[in-house]
């Protein structure tokens, strides 16, 4: 549906621009409004734009300009970011078509009149240039006209993460520059094409300024483009050919200058990287198999695909700077675990601190997928994975070390909520897979004999017997002895077969944490009681209690319910010279646990499964979706908590108290973002989520039920015609209805016309006359 914008004439533009460039940022927001009496649309070609969607547009704008210092004078570097965003709230939220945009007179509109103020505050000074409210050369000179521009012919329609990270990494001179040259950049995807190669380029050999590559580079290319079709050229060509056009353009600004420059080598299309690939694996093995240890079942227990691994990082020069050299790596890795290649990130480590750098910082988005090279002390980069792996939790990581005979992987670390962990697991040997639990308020370490501990507190247990993951040869006794003696991880045992166990012995669902002190464990019981029912589980916690000789012993925490309270928390320290004891009436000091308090179960009749019992996260987002219908646009802590509140009504989650950041609050955010890739949710407005239902086929009787009473005021008479133009657009508005307009008879219309038949019958509506009907209070 193309929406038809307001357009001012260019002598009123003038005029209205001369007056709104000398006014304060307050005095311009007085003035603002969705309408003007001399505005004009054009008589055909689509739908008007209607008030309502102005001033949501509006809002954004305002919202962004906020985040950025308004209406106080602009912070240093607020520039860049004000533009790259608003060329996405403009693009994603306005609707504009490109006919439309190309008519000045929408942009003299959307800056003299829906947004004044804001033009003043980005563009500050006594006096602000007239072209930055005005639309002259289809808004390319406007101040929301360039950003716009720019974000239509940037945005990377095939990037598996954010299509507009260009507008980020590019100042405003080169947006700018991009605008202006719209007719030579007639195809967004040259266009996005060549900004990208550049900002590579530069990334991998930065001499000197961008903004003179990206000159020198966009004359090159003009002066090529008016006898060569580069819009004809397939991906793989066009790369090639506009790389080899930078290339020129650095050559040339480091000759003038005299600087000692090497261009960086253009990086391998991926037809080309997948060749290479095949041709490494297709080739004799040298030296036969790479062994991870001496054990000849170690040996045989090693994948093949680890061998494929080590084979390809043969041929690969690690230590060098080339930022292209791991691109046919990612492509076969990407290929064999059925993610994009460029969610996967291959890092060489010189020391364990390099991660905090390079996986931990530096990358955005958080890739899926990273490959960790380190040659040094295992331990040590699991420490580091383990103070630094939980800032980006959707991360699983690969920590590939070098033998005598080459490189292979060791261990897999991750989340156990990971979706990677189980597709790696089979990758490689089971011998060397470690499962990390890392959680940031998890900080107390573990001595170096903590299997030792484990094994004797549970042995009294009827679990038989307990078994700990090893990684390969003796890299369990460096994982464990970490630095200063103790153990850097969190998650040691395997902890899903001593739940197993558990489970057998009590007959129900049983649950396993580790921890160091009864500080941790006392947070955690907090934790425990505010995000999740204990109802339908027994949680075994082993502590380990430091007794007054600095000895250690352990002792199992068993937490039971009953009735919805918890009914017994006991610690049974099996040390002669250690008493430790944790009772309700302990617990009472800290008011999230009180012995009292109600904890929620899940309805134990219900026959749908609860939220955390649902391993897809997409499953999730559906019944998190399901909740969120109808409660149009929210902030996404509104809809984080009224999806959690709707779960629990209707038996599907349970917890005490919806803590920010907790286990649940967490999960729902995560349910929620997965929607919104998945076309389950939206974003209406920078900030907002809403639940979509945006085909008519979809709607249900109940559904159009509901849209009717939500949308009618009661006790208000409207023709029937009127209503359903009334339902329909709250559908549009709350829940993304999709039409261009509603044709008699057709879904939507018989939908509603439907709706009002059946509230009738229901006695929730009465007719008034032949054509108006009323909705009746609900009382």
């Amino acid at each position: 549906m193309i929406l038809l914008y307001p357009r001012l004439p260019h002598a009123l533009a003038a005029t209205l621009a001369g007056e709104r460039a000398t006014m304060t940022v307050e005095a311009a927001r007085a003035v603002a409004d969705n309408t003007h009496p001399n505005a004009t649309y054009a008589p055909t070609g689509g739908m008007r734009v209607q008030a309502s969607n102005l001033d949501k547009l509006a809002g954004s704008i305002r919202a962004l300009a906020r985040d950025c210092g308004y209406p106080s004078p602009r912070v240093k570097g607020a520039r860049d970011h004000f533009d790259g965003h608003l060329g996405r709230v403009l693009h994603e939220d306005s609707g504009l078509s490109p006919s439309e945009a190309c008519r000045d007179g929408v942009w003299s509109f959307l800056a003299c009149v829906l947004v004044p103020d804001v033009v003043r505050w980005r563009v500050p000074g006594a006096d602000t240039s007239h072209a930055n409210f005005l639309g002259k050369d289809r808004g390319i000179d406007n101040a929301l006209g360039r950003c716009w521009w720019a974000a239509h012919l940037l945005r990377e329609e095939d990037s598996p993460d954010d299509p507009y990270a260009l507008l980020l990494e590019l100042g405003v001179d080169e947006m700018v520059g991009f605008a202006r040259r719209v007719r030579a950049m007639v195809n967004r995807r040259v266009a996005a094409t060549f900004a990208r190669i550049v900002v590579t380029f530069h990334e991998a050999g930065p001499a000197f300024a961008r903004f003179e590559l990206m000159r020198d580079a966009m004359k090159r290319f003009l002066r090529l483009a008016s006898f060569a079709s580069f819009e004809s050229l397939t991906q793989a060509e066009l790369e090639r050919s506009l790389w080899d056009l930078v290339t020129a353009s650095a050559v040339a600004i480091t000759r003038d200058r005299k600087i000692d420059y090497a261009a960086p080598e253009r990086p391998a299309s991926v037809g080309e990287i997948q060749s290479a690939v095949t041709e490494v694996l297709a080739a004799p093995e040298p030296g036969g198999a790479v062994e991870l240890d001496g054990d000849d079942d170690d040996a045989d227990a090693q994948s093949d695909l680890n061998r494929q691994l080590s084979r390809i990082l043969a041929r690969i020069d690690v230590d060098s700077s080339g930022p292209f050299r791991f691109d046919q790596l990612k492509v076969w890795l990407g290929f064999q675990l059925g993610i994009p290649s460029s969610r996967v990130a291959i890092k060489r480590l010189a020391s364990p601190k390099n991660y905090r750098n390079r996986i931990g910082e530096g990358l955005r988005p958080r890739p899926e997928l990273a490959l960790l090279l380190h040659s040094g002390d295992e331990a040590e980069v699991i420490a580091a994975l383990n103070s630094r792996l939980h800032l980006c939790p959707e991360t699983t990581a690969l920590l590939c070390t070098s033998h005598d005979e080459g490189w292979a992987v060791d261990t897999i670390a991750g989340l156990a909520e990971a979706p990677l962990v189980s597709t790696l697991s089979p990758m490689f040997p089971a011998a060397s897979f470690v499962e990390l639990e890392l959680e940031e308020h998890l900080g107390a370490e573990l001595p170096a004999d903590i299997e030792n501990h484990i094994v004797e507190t549970v042995a009294a247990l009827p679990l038989g017997e307990l078994q700990v993951v090893e990684t390969v040869g003796a890299q369990i006794n460096s994982l464990l002895e970490g630095i200063g003696g103790h153990a850097p991880t969190k998650r040691i045992v395997d902890q899903k077969n001593v739940g197993n166990r558990i489970s057998e012995s009590l007959g129900r669902g049983a649950s396993v944490h580790v921890f160091g002190t009864t500080v941790e464990l006392l947070e955690t019981t907090r934790r425990i009681a505010e995000e999740q029912s204990l109802g339908t589980k027994v949680r075994l916690i082993i502590i380990l209690v430091e007794d007054e000789d600095g000895s250690l012993a352990s002792a199992p925490v068993i937490m039971r319910n009953s009735g919805g309270q918890v009914e017994e928390v006991e610690i049974e320290v099996e040390a002669d010279e250690v008493e430790a004891g944790l009772s309700p009436d302990a617990i009472q000091a800290y008011p999230s646990v009180d012995a009292d308090d109600e904890l929620d179960e899940l309805d134990d009749s219900s026959s749908e499964p609860g939220f955390f019992e649902l391993e897809s996260l997409e499953e999730r987002a559906i019944l998190v979706a399901q909740q969120l219908l109808f409660h149009g646009a929210l902030t996404k802590s509104e809809a984080i908590r009224a999806a959690a509140e709707g779960l629990r009504d209707a038996g599907r989650l349970s917890y005490q108290r919806l803590r920010t950041h907790g286990r649940v609050y967490t999960a729902v955010l995560d349910a929620i973002e997965m929607g919104v890739r998945t076309g389950y949710f939206d974003r209406p407005r920078r900030g907002e989520v809403r639940a979509l239902l945006d085909s008519a086929e979809d709607y249900s009787r109940e559904d159009w039920l509901e849209v009717v009473e939500r949308a009618l005021p009661s006790g208000e008479a409207a023709t029937r015609h009127d209503a359903v133009r009334i339902a329909a657009a709250w559908a549009r508005d709350n829940l993304g209805l999709e039409y261009m307009r509603i044709r008699g008879n057709g879904k939507i219309d018989r939908g509603i016309r439907n709706a009002f038949r059946t509230l009738i019958r229901r006695d929730r509506m009465e007719i008034v006359s032949r054509e108006e009907i009323m909705l009746l209070d609900g009382d």
